[in-house]
């Protein structure tokens, strides 16, 4: 279509009727404007506005903010070339991590002197025993 408009332009080359023959559409869709480039280029002035502010917005984010369609504003970003930044996820330690504290459980097994090592008896097994001692005719 725009390489219609540029071959009829006033004191061009080519007639309008002629230009609209050779495409194969209506003469009458050549006198119309299209008004989407220039509302297309206030939308994207809008939106390198806010990303000059936060470079991270996506579009649908921008869309939000812009009381639009997220559709329309992807596809002007995607037409001028403006990519949202994408954030890192970065985990930061609170205090200083130079400092590690020492590990005191390794210490103590290292202090402590070796035991065998025992199963304790389970709880149940115990109760029976000791029932059985206090009772010791009673079968068990």
């Amino acid at each position: 279509m725009e390489l219609a408009h540029q071959l009829t332009a006033p004191h061009g080359p080519y007639s309008k009727s002629q230009v609209a023959r050779a495409l194969s559409f209506a003469r009458g869709s050549l006198y119309v404007r299209r008004k989407r480039p220039l509302k297309d280029k206030q939308v994207a002035v809008a939106i390198e506005q806010w990303h000059e502010l936060d470079d991270t917005l996506g579009h649908r984010k921008l869309a939000r903010l812009l009381g639009m369609g997220h559709n329309r504003v992807n596809r002007i970003m995607h037409k001028y070339g403006i990519v949202a930044r994408r954030k890192k996820k970065r985990y930061v330690y609170p205090g200083k991590t130079d400092q590690t504290a020492p590990n005191l459980v390794r210490e103590l097994e290292q202090s402590s002197p070796k035991r065998s090592v025992r199963r304790k008896p389970r709880a149940w097994l115990l109760c029976a025993l000791e029932a059985h001692a206090a009772y010791p005719g009673s079968g068990l």
